[in-house]
């Protein structure tokens, strides 16, 4: 059943290109809303792409300025904010159907359509990412392509086997304080990063990573310790018990290094506002002594 579910990945291929293959599958109805959203998503990301290189970034008066490393991260925080905005939205509605504090059936609920897109979505984009990171170099870092690829591998199979439902919607709801880094980036690499935009946008970044990765995650790691997993393969409970916990570590590690670098801004900004009232203090003084010195030179006149 899990190589089923990879194999959903198949169907991002050209439909006419399977059918020559004889790679075409006949899904059920759940299998196949799962699939063709995986599609739609993964072809949305390169349609956005190429609209970012065609369309906006000509655009821009300084983008030929910036270095290919710059022009890398710009393109994929662009494309990035596709699924910040989407899969987010999907799957609040997806968690409307989920009855939540029932320990008893909530990881073995089965999602409904809401929650099948969501995952959908959030699966194509990450499949996209995931092969931008491999092909751009200044994007390879370990961390980010093992985010992406553990959801891709079994995002999926839960979505079809009735598996941890809550737990997998939250961690699409959680792609929502994206906006605030993609923003952000965006700002940075077109030099706004002193700009007041880019403090508040940082600030509000912090702020929405709290509220919605930080604050809500001992109820669903309650969820989750207190689960009925007597359902569950070996297989499936040893590789719950090792990947679940791992987001949680790592969205606090990251809230770690956001309020680290969100108090640097701050306190730099605090120094520069006092360098600024110094030298504005003393060009006050300059001033008054400058006058002082014209009174007396015409007292003595």
């Amino acid at each position: 059943m899990f190589l089923a579910s990879i194999a959903l990945y198949i169907n991002v291929l050209p439909r006419a290109f399977l059918e020559q293959l004889g790679l075409e599958q006949k899904l059920a109805p759940r299998q196949q809303l799962l699939s063709s959203t995986i599609a739609a998503s993964f072809w949305a990301c390169v349609g956005l792409l190429v609209i970012w290189h065609m369309v906006i970034a000509p655009g821009v008066a300084t983008y030929e300025k910036r270095s290919k490393a710059d022009k890398v991260f710009l393109a994929n925080a662009f494309v990035s904010l596709f699924n910040a905005v989407t899969a987010p939205v999907l799957a609040v509605l997806g968690m409307r159907s989920v009855r939540w504090g029932d320990l008893e059936n909530n990881m073995n609920a089965a999602p409904d359509d809401h929650a099948l897109r969501a995952v959908g979505l959030s699966c194509g984009y990450m499949l996209y990412d995931t092969l931008y990171c491999l092909y751009y170099r200044e994007m390879r870092s370990p961390l980010m392509i093992a985010h992406h690829v553990l959801p891709v591998l079994f995002w999926p199979y839960c979505m079809l086997n009735n598996r941890m439902l809550p737990l997998v919607l939250f961690f699409v709801l959680t792609e929502v304080t994206n906006i605030g880094q993609h923003t952000r980036i965006l700002l940075e690499k077109f030099d706004l990063k002193h700009s007041q935009l880019y403090t508040v946008v940082g600030t509000s970044w912090v702020v929405l990573f709290f509220l919605v990765r930080i604050a809500p995650s001992p109820y669903l790691f309650f969820e989750l310790v207190n689960g009925n997993f007597t359902l569950y393969s070996s297989l499936e409970y040893a590789v719950m018990f090792v990947t679940t916990p791992l987001p949680f570590v790592l969205n606090s590690y990251w809230f770690y290094l956001l309020v680290a670098g969100l108090s640097r801004v701050l306190e730099r900004q605090k120094q520069v506002a006092a360098q600024q009232k110094a030298d504005a203090a003393a060009a006050e003084l300059q001033k008054a002594e400058s006058e002082r010195q014209k009174a007396e030179s015409r007292k003595h006149r």
